[in-house]
C-alpha cells in the first residue's frame, strides 16, 4: 500500500533520502528535463507532485507514523485526519512515474 506524505515545496528529496537511511520505501516521481537558457543546454530534475512523498509501507503503525513525523521538513499525512492508503490504480500510476528512464 501506499501513503501519502506532505512535505515542505523542494524538500521532497531531502526528505525521501532520510526516509531511505531509516528503513521506509518511497517514491518521488520527477522527469529530467532539458532546456535551453542564455545559450547554454542544461538539465534539471523536475517532480511531478511538488510537495509530496509517497511511501510503500505494509501497513501504517503508530510506530512508522510518529518515526516519519519527525523527520524535518514532513509536514503531515494524507487525508490528514486518518492517514490511508491511495488505490491500487492510483498506486500503480506512481510507480510507473518513479521507475528510472
Amino acid at each position: 500500500m501506499i501513503y501519502v506524505l506532505q512535505v515542505l515545496t523542494g524538500k521532497e528529496e531531502e526528505v525521501w533520502w532520510e526516509l531511505k537511511k531509516r528503513g521506509y520505501k518511497g517514491y518521488v516521481p520527477r522527469q529530467e528535463i532539458t532546456q535551453r537558457r542564455s545559450g547554454r543546454i542544461t538539465t534539471r530534475k523536475v517532480v511531478y507532485f511538488p510537495s509530496y512523498v509517497f511511501l510503500a509501507l505494509k501497513e501504517l503503525t503508530d510506530t512508522d507514523y510518529y518515526a516519519m513525523r519527525k523527520v524535518p521538513y514532513v509536514l503531515h499525512f494524507l487525508p490528514r485526519e486518518k492517514p490511508e492508503p491511495i488505490s491500487k490504480e492510483e498506486a500503480a500510476y506512481i510507480r510507473l512515474l518513479s521507475r528510472p528512464q
